[in-house]
């Protein structure tokens, strides 16, 4: 989903997709494993970029890892039009729920108003 300013300027993005696993005996350790590998996917050549900070995050929804990026270039090597990146991984509260989401935000300023209230907004339907 996109979010475009009144003069059509793109300001912001939010991709969600699920994952299956087992998240009952180590649930933070495979949070905090797949938060890191997306953010390295994110970062793999020839795109450009760091790793400001990762850490745990809790969401009325649930609960995860979330890491920040600042990406300099994309994969065609062309200025990021929406260079702060923050990969989540989240799961449930409810630890019956033995799967999750990988949620992907990108703006085009360090803090994004509406893409908070998005994942402040998140739920778990069983």
């Amino acid at each position: 989903m996109e979010r475009r300013a009144d003069d059509g300027r793109l300001v912001g993005s939010l991709e969600i997709a699920p994952f299956s696993a087992a998240l009952v005996i180590d649930r933070d350790g495979v949070l905090q494993e797949l938060a890191a590998a997306a953010a390295e996917q994110l970062l793999t050549p020839p795109t450009e970029g760091e790793l400001v900070s990762m850490g745990a995050v809790e969401y009325p929804g649930g609960a995860g890892f979330r890491a920040d990026l600042i990406v300099t270039r994309d994969a065609l090597g062309a200025p990021a039009p929406l260079p702060y990146t923050a990969v989540i991984t989240l799961a449930a509260n409810d630890f019956a729920v033995s799967a999750g989401l990988y949620l992907v935000l990108r703006s085009v300023t360090p803090d994004w108003p509406a893409g908070a209230a998005m994942l402040e907004s998140l739920t778990f339907l069983r």
